[in-house]
């Protein structure tokens, strides 16, 4: 592990440290957890080399912001959130280097709803149950189970590697009807939850 490369600023809507989840104890009632765009995580690991399933930052529709406290690689996968590294608008599914006191944003949706930022090596942090993926009701992964909060510090799991900057991965664009589609509905146990509204 290596120390501290990124500080958060803003967590924005939700920002969360997932990765493809934990199995196999949904009858403990453990939720899998894991990342909700599984490959969009799995092709921003392979574009930065790291192992498919490493932990990555889930950032919800922006409002996103992190300050890189020591250089390393990173790489922005999913949804196209406006991201600019110091106010320069940078490409999704591109591998960069983030040196000290650069800062990273994500400010409002273009196309899709979740991004993944990706370190090297994956998001450093202890899993629980052989994720690192944040379970919120549990309060387990992640950083004590909870969503990220302004001043958490990350770390990658390796070292700085310049030899992927530049790297690129052409996503698939994401274009979203417009048109007014049904949403359909199956009740379940938490449907008293819910207004008739």
């Amino acid at each position: 592990m290596t120390g501290n490369v990124l500080r958060i600023e803003s967590p924005g809507l939700m920002s969360t440290i997932q990765d493809l989840g934990r199995f196999g104890y949904q009858r403990f009632g453990i939720s899998t957890s894991g990342a909700s765009d599984r490959d969009a995580l799995r092709l921003g690991n392979l574009l930065l080399g790291n192992d498919v399933g490493d932990a990555a930052v889930e950032i919800t529709f922006g409002g996103f912001a992190a300050v890189f406290t020591g250089a390393t690689a990173f790489a922005i996968s999913g949804a196209d959130l406006s991201p600019t590294l110091n106010e320069t608008p940078i490409a999704v599914g591109t591998v960069y280097i983030g040196g000290p006191d650069d800062r990273l944003a994500m400010s409002a949706p273009v196309s899709g709803f979740r991004s993944y930022l990706h370190l090297p090596g994956g998001v450093a942090c202890n899993k629980v149950l052989g994720s690192a993926s944040t379970y919120q009701p549990a309060h387990i992964g992640g950083i004590d189970g909870r969503a990220l909060q302004a001043g958490d510090e990350l770390a990658a799991s390796q070292p700085l590697s310049a030899a992927r900057a530049g790297a690129t991965l052409d996503f698939p664009a994401a274009s979203p009807d417009q048109t007014p589609q049904p949403v359909r509905v199956v009740l379940g146990p938490q449907d008293d939850h819910f207004t008739a509204d």
